[in-house]
């Protein structure tokens, strides 16, 4: 007869505590002219429509496309839906690689990460010179000449 294993399970685990939320998709990037910034927006599962949508933060990760995620990526999080990132974040005339997940937040529901979504692509516009400031030195020579006090 094989032991109980009452002793290594807690006697009630809540569902509400192991939440894995379904992936975002469809996202979708535009770019805002008026705030200078990329507008990412993406839609949630309906399973998780129902009751988390209050609950949910998200985690957008970007980095220059075929890079390395672990030595390029940026991840910002927030609890809104469209998510704002702003242009100057981003290199001139580089292709970005932009993936979102969501998880509960601590709260009623807790839980881990979803899986990630599936990844949308931006090209940032060519860089336009910005105006570069001009730095004045002004070199003073100081001529110090010390001459013995003859007593």
């Amino acid at each position: 007869m094989l032991p109980p294993l009452f002793p290594f399970f807690p006697l009630f685990f809540p569902p509400s505590l192991t939440v894995k939320p379904e992936a975002p998709f469809d996202l979708n990037v535009t770019y805002q002219e008026k705030e200078d910034a990329y507008l990412v927006q993406f839609s949630i599962p309906p399973s998780s429509q129902t009751y988390l949508r209050e609950h949910l933060m998200y985690e957008m990760a970007y980095c220059p496309e075929n890079a390395n995620w672990t030595m390029s990526g940026n991840t910002k999080t927030s609890t809104n839906v469209p998510f704002p990132l702003l242009r100057k974040e981003f290199q001139p005339d580089t292709k970005y690689e932009l993936k979102v997940r969501s998880k509960p937040r601590n709260g009623f529901f807790k839980g881990s990460w979803s899986e990630w979504s599936a990844s949308a692509y931006i090209q940032t516009a060519r860089g336009v010179p910005e105006e570069t400031s001009t730095l004045v030195h002004h070199d003073i020579l100081l001529y110090f000449s010390f001459s013995p006090k003859l007593l």
